[in-house]
């Protein structure tokens, strides 16, 4: 459920449209949404906007939550299964042993003595996105997913250099300081090249990725050469559970997470000169190849 102002109000007839409808429509501005997304919505989809629909809004929250929840622990359960059917078939060390390897995250292990099951159960790590980081998001999402346009490559600023200006950007800070953050900018960069190809690109996208990566082949550069600001905030929405399974002790983990929250709050002030201000449009044969 979302927040939204009816802008129009019909009462459709029988005959009147295309898809059959009938009865009272409304037409819909979504708060803090594009006027794309705007629709016509039947009179049952609407809630009025006071204690029991904001009641109703938040119980479908926590619905969806735990039916997310309930898809992760069946997909470990399915992981799990997996596993121990590869292990019998080949005779290879089950998940809990220390030479275990394997793609699911029952292989996976934690800090030493730390059993399967405490490690998957770790908290997640929580980041805060700014708002407009968040439309930024989103309307990236709109342009690449439903609009079939791509962010412009090479970047520039790439996300190498978007790193080293916000080193220099902190080169007043005390020493310690510096030093922690250099740490935190060699991460997000090792992070975000490992997980581009995989984690960060749209479905649409992978077309231009491959063309890209090519580019690269003989020699020493890395994708961040190329990325920029739109594919390196999408890391910060994965990064949270990346770093619940890290072993990093809580005092490390608060540094860490202080570092990566004026990191997204300096991005958020220069987001201007960060993220490119039009997206480019792709051809038809791009879109056939690619789509889907």
């Amino acid at each position: 459920m979302y927040e939204a102002k009816i802008l129009k109000a019909e009462l459709w007839q029988k005959g009147s449209k295309t898809n059959g409808a009938v009865g009272p429509h409304y037409f819909v501005h979504y708060k803090g949404w594009k006027q794309t997304w705007d629709e016509w919505v039947p009179e049952e989809r609407l809630c009025k906007y006071n204690e029991e629909g904001i009641r109703k809004q938040k119980l479908l929250i926590e619905a969806q939550r735990a039916r997310d929840a309930a898809e992760r622990e069946a997909q470990k359960a399915e992981n799990d299964a997996k596993m121990r059917a590869q292990g019998g078939a080949v005779g290879a060390p089950g998940p809990s042993a220390g030479g275990a390897r394997g793609t699911g995250r029952s292989a996976k292990r934690g800090r030493e003595g730390e059993g399967e099951d405490e490690y998957m159960k770790r908290p997640e790590v929580k980041i805060a996105i700014p708002d407009n980081l968040k439309v930024q998001l989103v309307d990236d999402w709109e342009a690449i997913t439903k609009n079939q346009q791509l962010v412009p490559l090479p970047r520039v600023p790439n996300v190498d250099v978007i790193l080293d200006e916000w080193l220099i950007y902190l080169q007043n800070e005390e020493e310690d300081k510096k030093r922690i953050a250099v740490e935190v900018a060699a991460g997000l960069g090792l992070y975000f090249n490992k997980a581009l190809g995989n984690n960060l690109l749209y479905r649409f996208e992978r077309g231009q990725y491959q063309e890209q990566f090519k580019k690269l082949q003989g020699t020493d550069k890395q994708v961040s050469s190329i990325y920029g600001g739109e594919h390196l905030l999408r890391l910060f929405v994965n990064l949270p559970e990346l770093l619940a399974h890290t072993s990093l002790d809580p005092e490390s983990m608060s540094v860490l997470k202080d570092n990566i929250q004026q990191f997204l709050q300096w991005m958020d002030l220069n987001r201007k000169v960060l993220f490119v201000p039009e997206y480019i449009g792709t051809s038809s044969g791009y879109q056939n190849n690619n789509r889907g």
